[in-house]
């Protein structure tokens, strides 16, 4: 809202209709994070959604894209492997960026069923491509219908592709390969929580391999 306000006036600004633009650099509010989804919620949405929004989930849960991305992937970004990603930037001033993304077996094979469809796009909903806002709120509804925590969304799909490959012991550098992150700080605030967890695995094998069961030494 802040930025498109800001344009508005900005506008005025530029034409003297206005003595100055009262939105410039307006400073963030904090309105939290987006919610990440859990593999038993991500499952539940493959199991129980209608069939064009468990698709969204599919292919958003394995290849950690943003909603705007995921809609636009036609069949002919896919080799059959990878996807090709052609990422939006809307940050004032940031470029768009290409990704590719090798496929995993489970979305590949599902992949392989929709293309029969004969769509256009990868993502459709009785032959038409999503508008974004229809497609988050089709996904809210389904949420509510299936008894899962309000709040998850398409964004929490993408937190979600980075934990889990952060747990999978993936470096911030490969993850942002995968979703995109032109910056470690944004892609490290997502998987500090599934770093947690590995680090956590980690220290109590490495306790058990030189202590053992019973808390004596090994050696």
């Amino acid at each position: 809202m802040i930025v498109v306000l800001s344009s508005i006036l900005g506008w005025g600004v530029d034409r003297d209709w206005l003595p100055f633009n009262v939105a410039y650099r307006v400073k963030k509010l904090p309105i939290g994070s987006y919610i990440a989804w859990s593999e038993s919620q991500v499952e539940t949405a493959l199991t129980c959604f209608s069939e064009p929004l468990r698709r969204a989930v599919l292919l958003a849960a394995y290849t950690g894209q943003r909603r705007g991305d995921l809609i636009k992937m036609r069949w002919d970004h896919w080799s059959g492997r990878q996807l090709y990603v052609n990422q939006e930037k809307k940050r004032a001033g940031a470029k768009d960026i290409e990704v590719y993304i090798p496929i995993h077996p489970r979305l590949a094979a599902e992949m392989l069923e929709w293309k029969k469809d004969g769509c256009d796009y990868i993502l459709e909903n009785c032959g038409e491509k999503w508008v974004g806002v229809n497609l988050s709120k089709r996904i809210a509804l389904q949420v509510r219908k299936f008894g899962l925590p309000a709040g998850l969304n398409m964004h929490g799909l993408r937190k979600y592709a980075a934990a889990m490959l952060a747990e999978a012991g993936c470096t911030s550098h490969q993850i942002a390969s995968i979703t995109g992150h032109s910056t470690l700080e944004m892609v490290e605030h997502y998987t500090k929580s599934a770093r947690q967890k590995v680090l956590a695995r980690e220290a109590m094998d490495k306790l058990q391999d030189n202590f053992g069961n019973h808390g004596k030494t090994t050696n």
